[in-house]
């Protein structure tokens, strides 16, 4: 990617875009509002040109239009001296493309590791009976991450005066903080495919803790309470199994978000749905001073300490010694991911900005910030309790399993036959989601990339045969 500041009047630009390389693609900004209404008229017109503003509706476009699975890293190139009118918001614009491409390669890499668990768990959870979306008015929700600014939000909880004007929601990995605490949220928000959160419920197994969880989350982490479960699926991947079950009502009473990356940001879109009233966050920092990732209490720390011994376990977690993070200027520590996920969060908050608000300073969110006192016993004691609804059978989940599975030995078929091009390519798109954690996801008709597929299909094949909806 080629980033170019203030190309008055489209000098070089010609010479550029003829001899740009088929894998590079040039993206234009001008900040100054008169400068680009008079350069504007002479850029050109190319595929592999882009063009940006400062709006956010500009950036969210770009976002979707941009290839960024085609790129690499960005290089500045200014076309004249007109960037030095601002440089910092040039390098700044840069440094958001590279954590953008950053993001981007560390959401590829993550789908293909993991893209065959979310889907094995897809299937196990699509047929298990959903407890309806509760809907909690106008009541305030504290929605608490792991990291360190929770620890000021639990000082204050521990006070059942406090505790009683808020409907606490916390992301699994700060249960530990929870129990240390001595405190119980009202529900937890699971988001991970890997059974190593397990180790969050240390303090709440067969508590009855009511559970939001996505689609694609580790079954025994879902069911470690005992509690509700309340399910939500992110669009990890731009699928054609989201539009199929939606059209079939397979995703009823299921909360369909956008990607979501961080169970924070998922804890954030559940908090924005159950309630119309205030939201409050702490401990979604997505930074850390240095040795504190996360807050006091957190399994983090304690696998860190239970694995210590003379031989290993000396360097404490996010020390930054071995690390490539960046240091904020309040002096605490980041990297490319989690900037990417609080940037993530920034564009989700601005749609609430009204009704949101952060518990103390936030590190790398941009919200209002309450002070740690004063504020909580303005708003009112709730006074009614929480009910959840009895869980719905989803039968639609029977008839979706059993023609996925005879489409599946369909596809199998066709790739094991003689070659028919527009039967396997038709099957294939459908199929999206089996080569979804391909290196090279998209169809293509090389004996290579079908037998992948083919083994995939296998598997899927397989998976589907073993899942039944008595299962739960």
């Amino acid at each position: 990617m080629i980033f170019i500041p203030s190309p008055l009047k489209g000098w070089g630009l010609p010479f550029l875009l003829s001899n740009l390389p088929e894998n590079s693609y040039v993206v234009l900004l001008e900040a100054d509002q008169l400068l680009r209404s008079l350069s504007q008229p002479f850029w050109p017109a190319h595929p592999r040109l882009f063009t940006l503003d400062l709006s956010p509706e500009s950036w969210k476009d770009f976002q979707r239009r941009f290839p960024w699975y085609h790129v690499r890293r960005v290089v500045l190139l200014p076309l004249t001296g007109g960037w030095l009118v601002n440089p910092q918001l040039y390098r700044e614009v840069e440094r958001r493309l590279a954590e953008q491409i950053s993001q981007t390669w560390s959401n590829r890499l993550t789908l293909m590791a993991f893209g065959s668990l979310w889907l094995r768990h897809l299937a196990t959870h699509i047929a298990v009976p959903r407890t309806p979306w509760p809907d909690w008015g106008q009541d305030p929700v504290l929605v608490c991450g792991a990291g360190p600014t929770l620890e000021t939000a639990l000082k204050a909880l521990v006070r059942p005066d406090i505790r009683a004007r808020f409907r606490v929601l916390a992301v699994d990995t700060a249960l530990g903080c929870f129990a240390q605490a001595g405190l119980r949220p009202d529900a937890a928000v699971v988001l991970e495919a890997g059974h190593h959160n397990l180790l969050d419920f240390a303090g709440f197994a067969a508590s009855g803790l009511p559970i939001f969880a996505d689609l694609t989350a580790d079954p025994s982490a879902v069911r470690a309470s005992g509690g509700p479960v309340v399910w939500y699926s992110g669009r990890f991947a731009d699928l054609p199994l989201f539009s199929q079950w939606e059209q079939s009502g397979l995703l009823q009473q299921v909360a369909l978000f956008e990607a979501l990356g961080s169970v924070g940001i998922a804890a954030a879109h559940v908090a924005w749905r159950v309630t119309q009233g205030p939201v409050f966050f702490t401990g979604l920092d997505f930074a850390f001073p240095s040795g504190k990732t996360h807050a006091r209490g957190s399994p983090v720390f304690q696998r860190f300490w239970s694995q210590s011994n003379r031989l290993s376990g000396s360097e404490i977690p996010g020390m930054g010694k071995h690390d490539a993070y960046r240091v904020l200027p309040q002096g605490w520590l980041t990297n490319s991911v989690l900037q990417g996920y609080a940037q993530l969060l920034q564009e989700k908050t601005t749609e609430h900005a009204d009704r949101t608000f952060f518990w103390g300073p936030s590190p790398s969110v941009s919200l209002e910030a309450l002070p740690a006192e004063g504020w909580v016993h303005k708003l009112p004691l709730l006074s009614r309790p929480l009910t959840w609804k009895a869980p719905i059978k989803v039968p639609e989940a029977e008839r979706w399993r059993r023609e996925e599975h005879a489409l599946t030995g369909e596809l199998l078929e066709a790739l094991s036959g003689p070659y028919q091009a527009e039967k396997v390519e038709r099957l294939a798109r459908h199929f999206a989601h089996l080569s979804m954690s391909f290196p090279d996801p998209n169809f293509q008709a090389s004996t290579a990339w079908l037998s992948r597929l083919k083994a995939s299909a296998a598997w899927w094949y397989g998976q589907l045969s073993s899942v039944s909806t008595d299962l739960h």
